[in-house]
């Protein structure tokens, strides 16, 4: 029984002895784990740099890669179109987010029914009439104030309008327009509307009522004074048994930026005719 105790005694000694060998190597690992981060820290901070042993130097920079392939020649016209499109694009759906429940602004519910039916068909009314109203962002209203003589069987480009001064009438962001040449230039590229009322005096009508081919008149709006080779907006009317009428004419172009359109007039007939102060050459930027 002695010699059992006495073993046992042995062997718990070697257990606390292998036991405070390992907590002391612990101890000192984690001191020289501290000193090492305390003395990588002060070289940090007196600027000194820390490499590695097992990376070396950085190597010299690697020649070019070989040039890629030339880029597309768009036009800046195209460009600006382009980033105009994807502009209207995020700010159309912004607006579409402003109609979700969540999002929706004092806009959306300030002229709403109390009962709430039809919310989405009321917020987008409602967006309309605020919000989604187009600008016109050019347009012009000249005039004509005097009589200009128009020879039998010629064809004449009109000039000499005027801005009109008249209640009512407009004008915004004409550019290099000039109504006493009787051209309007193009500011930027998109969809026109034009529209020209000619007022004409004609001459004494014999009893004859009857209008041949050659007592026709045409009033026509041409893009860079080129009637035949682009696209023009003509009305063709012969003469009427009155001693005055009217010509109009109108619908809608595209013109590029700085292209211009103006009105020809042309007098097929045999006897001059006169057109007379109030006629009208209007037009105004629809979209692009």
């Amino acid at each position: 029984m002695k010699e059992r105790r006495k073993i046992k005694q042995k062997s718990s000694r070697k257990v606390d002895r292998a036991l405070a060998q390992a907590g002391w190597d612990l101890i000192n690992r984690n001191e020289r784990k501290s000193r090492k981060r305390s003395r990588a820290n002060k070289q940090l901070r007196m600027g000194i740099l820390q490499t590695r042993s097992a990376i070396g130097p950085q190597g010299p920079r690697g020649p070019p890669g070989p040039m890629g392939p030339k880029g597309a020649n768009v036009p800046k016209d195209e460009i600006l179109e382009e980033i105009r499109t994807m502009f209207n694009d995020a700010t159309h759906q912004k607006i579409l987010d402003s109609l979700r429940p969540e999002r929706c602004t004092e806009l959306c519910f300030q002229s709403l029914d109390d009962n709430g039916t039809n919310i989405i068909e009321d917020r987008l009314k409602i967006l309309h009439e605020n919000v989604l109203v187009p600008k016109i962002m050019s347009a012009f209203m000249w005039e004509n104030d005097e009589y200009i003589t128009l020879p039998k069987q010629s064809r004449v480009e009109l000039d000499m309008f005027k801005e009109s001064e008249k209640q009512g009438a407009y004008g915004r962001d004409v550019g290099y327009s000039r109504p006493d040449t009787g051209k309007f230039v193009a500011p930027r590229s998109g969809f026109y509307n034009f529209n020209a009322r000619i007022h004409l005096q004609l001459p004494v009508q014999s009893n004859d009522k009857h209008i041949s081919t050659k007592n026709l008149v045409s009033v026509s709006i041409c893009i860079d004074s080129k009637c035949g080779d682009k696209m023009a907006l003509e009305a063709i009317s012969g003469f009427g048994p009155g001693e005055r009428m009217t010509i109009t004419v109108g619908g809608m172009l595209y013109l590029k930026l700085n292209q211009y359109v103006s009105l020809f007039i042309e007098n097929a007939s045999e006897h001059p005719i006169s057109i007379f102060d109030g006629s009208q050459f209007t037009g105004y930027l629809i979209g692009v």
